[in-house]
């Protein structure tokens, strides 16, 4: 990583005896490193509404963190996520729902700010044969209680989970914000809500499940400083 640097120009009154007026200053400047720790957390589909604790892994619906890292640019990627079985043994099925959200543990700088968050599948390898999976997901403002996602997304594909990286964000702050630029309740992501749909012709076997396999989902964002947060 390394730090910022530019020129800042302003403007400065100045006074000499009787005249008055204003001088433009240029100086050099150099921010501090952007560093975060984002974190991707997983809670309890069927268990109660955790809002207004969703910063915190006290609340009885917290499951486990799934994902965490720093790095800038950031591309945030989890394996540890259990989609479990899926019953295609009569046609297509649908794995369970998992549901999880992104938030920042932690801002190196109080004025970073974390925005262009894009959920993806970077890769889906381990399927091997096109056609016979798909990433199902939907996010939500408001958690939304035992919900899961119906096989009939399979067919449906504004439902579909992009693996290529999104050229816009999928992803936004609770409360359609744009930006996270705290650590708190407010500054966490929408709910996202996850699952994968496979037909019939889908090989049996496991997929997935260490870091090295080729099914992986990340959140990619941007991260800056700025002297004026905005939404």
């Amino acid at each position: 990583m390394t730090a910022r640097k530019g020129t800042w120009t302003y403007a400065q009154p100045v006074a000499l005896g009787n005249y008055y007026g204003t001088s433009v200053i240029s100086v050099p400047f150099s921010t501090p490193l952007v560093a975060t720790i984002p974190v991707l957390a997983e809670f309890l589909r069927t268990g109660t509404d955790p809002s207004g604790s969703r910063h915190l892994k006290s609340h009885a619906s917290f499951v486990k963190v799934i994902g965490s890292g720093e790095s800038l640019p950031a591309s945030l990627a989890f394996g540890n996520l259990d989609l479990q079985s899926m019953d295609i043994s009569t046609g297509s099925g649908v794995s369970k729902t998992k549901v999880f959200l992104f938030r920042v543990a932690k801002f190196d700088c109080l004025s970073s700010r974390v925005f262009n968050m894009k959920f993806w599948a970077s890769r889906t390898t381990d399927f091997l044969t096109s056609n016979t999976h798909r990433i199902l997901y939907e996010v939500h403002n408001d958690w939304q209680g035992d919900y899961s996602l119906p096989i009939s997304y399979m067919m449906d594909r504004t439902k579909w989970l992009s693996t290529s990286l999104p050229h816009e964000p999928n992803l936004l702050r609770t409360g359609g914000n744009k930006t996270i630029h705290g650590s708190g309740d407010s500054h966490v992501s929408q709910w996202v809500y996850m699952a994968v749909a496979g037909s019939g012709i889908l090989p049996l076997g496991q997929y997935g499940g260490t870091a090295s396999n080729g099914f992986l989902v990340r959140v990619t964002y941007n991260v800056d400083n700025v002297f004026i947060l905005k939404d």
